[in-house]
């Protein structure tokens, strides 16, 4: 592979509610940027003296703690079709989420997913453990790949609703003399993972490409030994609307191993007929470089690698079908999609 991991994506940008204002939060390059912010050093420094620390540059410190956290790709889009909201902290005083959605497991996030009928969202989450099961990775309770998860605290934030006020009912009740330290350390990681999705699904692929990424070179030894259960829950969850996109796979039949070597992995067919499946080996790369972009299938072809990007265009490596070899492809970015160059 030539180049960085976010070569494929173009610049995005949005806006957020700061300072009384509506400020822009841009993205280029593998960065964000508070780009309202031209002093954003100065003005950190001036918080790190007693001031108040703009939405702005929260978001940018909130982006660069959970870049690496796996607990994005847990929790983020699966396809274009999966839509992940959330509100921003501090927007929503007086919305105070549905019960069905602090009864969800993802409601520990303060987010919800896919369909907006509880009866679905929740069938969504089993199946989902259902799957985890069956393939054998292993779920603990409150822990998702490297880094604890926040169930808890926000079990004991929800057996408190009673007498919190909407906004502490939400997770944001820090610093009550009901919050102990750990509570409170989980409250805050809370609010910063509503306030990264809450930016929107352009970020949010973009966040996962970087978490994706992170966890492509390097870490070696315990941690990347740690995390192998939650990249290969993120790829089996990924490759499997894919392969349904690509040849009307059951996500449910496709198996997914995390692949260590050189070369960008493998893929073959199980079973006949209905009971047709695949099986494959990618690596974490795959997510940041192609997944991520929105690269997985181009024109009704499986792409298993990027070897080179620059946004809009790009050179990948496709599959017409289950044990071919990959053959490169020239696509560019066009009219909000991906479609092949003409020869």
């Amino acid at each position: 592979m030539t180049g960085p991991w976010w070569a494929a994506f173009g610049p995005a940008e949005t806006r957020v509610t700061c300072e009384g204002r509506r400020h822009l939060i841009r993205w280029a390059d593998g960065r964000l940027t508070a780009a309202s912010h031209p002093d954003a050093e100065g003005e950190l420094v001036m918080a790190a003296l007693g001031g108040e620390t703009a939405r702005c540059l929260e978001i940018v410190q909130a982006w660069g703690a959970h870049d690496d956290d796996l607990d994005v790709l847990a929790i983020g889009p699966r396809s274009a079709a999966d839509v992940v909201g959330a509100v921003m902290p501090g927007d929503d005083a007086e919305a105070v989420p549905p019960p069905w959605v602090l009864r969800a497991s993802a409601a520990r996030y303060g987010l919800w997913s896919g369909p907006s009928r509880p009866a679905l969202f929740t069938s969504t989450v089993r199946a989902r453990r259902r799957r985890m099961r069956a393939r054998g990775i292993g779920i603990t309770p409150g822990v998702i790949g490297s880094r604890p998860m926040i169930s808890a605290p926000l079990t004991a934030v929800r057996r408190r609703t009673a007498t919190y006020s909407s906004t502490q009912r939400l997770g944001f009740g820090r610093g009550s003399r009901w919050s102990t330290p750990a509570q409170q350390r989980a409250e805050a990681r809370l609010s910063e993972l509503r306030m990264l999705f809450a930016l929107g699904p352009e970020l949010q692929w973009r966040l996962s490409g970087a978490v994706a990424a992170a966890w492509s070179d390097g870490r070696p030894g315990p941690d990347r030994a740690a995390a192998r259960p939650a990249l290969t829950a993120a790829l089996a969850g990924r490759l499997g609307p894919a392969a349904q996109e690509w040849l009307g796979t059951d996500p449910d039949r496709v198996e997914v191993t995390v692949h260590d070597g050189a070369g960008w992995g493998e893929l073959a067919t199980t079973g006949t007929g209905d009971q047709a499946g695949l099986t494959a080996a990618l690596t974490p790369d795959w997510l940041a470089r192609a997944w991520a972009p929105g690269l997985a299938v181009v024109a009704g072809r499986l792409v298993v690698a990027v070897p080179e990007a620059q946004w809009p265009r790009a050179r990948v490596l496709t599959l017409t079908a289950p044990g071919t070899e990959p053959a490169p492809m020239d696509v560019q970015w066009e009219a909000g999609q991906w479609r092949p160059v003409p020869a």
